[in-house]
């Protein structure tokens, strides 16, 4: 398994394969504005997926026309390269808020997980856990080894600086 991670590991299964990116029609965007998520939060031009889902038989057409354009010319508009980022800021006496308690550390998180284990077994009661390594989630991408590695999963062609 950690074999997958490492930078030279491409799987043998799409050695030999290409990505190729097909235009679309009407229907099919459609079908994918539907599979949004309805959620009220939006984009950076404030309008959120229920709208955009309630108005797709409308939309449908000029959002076809502009995926479909960005497939021909290879070229995204720099428009829709803006991402909206808004900081999720905890409450201050929150106690699950490990990371912003003066004295508070790792190992608190972990004796408070241990004590409460400790307190459902006294209980009789059943434990399950799941761990997540989040060591590397917050690590940028090194976009040469990316570049690489999508020339190597067959990234080529036209879609290859479309990627970018």
């Amino acid at each position: 398994m950690a074999a997958k991670f490492n930078s030279t590991y491409v799987p043998q299964t799409i050695t030999n394969t290409r990505l190729h990116f097909a235009e679309i029609n009407e229907r099919e965007t459609i079908n994918l504005i539907n599979k949004l998520s309805s959620t009220n939060s939006a984009g950076i031009d404030d309008i959120n997926s229920i709208i955009i889902k309630q108005c797709s038989g409308e939309l449908a057409k000029s959002i076809t026309n502009l995926i479909n354009s960005s497939i021909k010319e290879c070229c995204v508009p720099d428009e829709l390269k803006i991402n909206k980022v808004i900081p999720v800021y905890k409450r201050i006496g929150d106690k699950s808020n490990y990371g912003f308690i003066k004295q508070s550390n790792t190992n608190t998180v972990l004796f408070d997980v241990v004590s409460y284990i400790q307190s459902l077994v006294c209980k009789n009661q059943k434990v399950g856990l799941v761990f997540f390594d989040l060591s590397k989630a917050f690590d940028s991408v090194d976009r040469k080894i990316m570049l690489r590695k999508l020339l190597e999963c067959g990234v080529r062609g036209k879609e290859y600086p479309q990627i970018l």
